[in-house]
């Protein structure tokens, strides 16, 4: 059995458009990027739970 999105990977393959999709850790930017991205919204996460009480 296929993957949830197997079919959509699928369907953008034969749909004949010839552009590929691109993972974004794949360069040091999108690396950079993406842990930052990650980093504040941890950071707000925590800063949520702080206010909660939960500790």
């Amino acid at each position: 059995m296929k993957g949830s999105l197997g079919w959509a990977a699928v369907a953008w393959r034969s749909s004949g458009r010839g552009i590929s999709l691109k993972n974004p850790l794949d360069s040091l930017t999108g690396t950079i990027v993406c842990g930052f991205i990650l980093t504040v919204a941890l950071y707000y996460v925590v800063k949520w739970l702080e206010t909660v009480g939960v500790s």
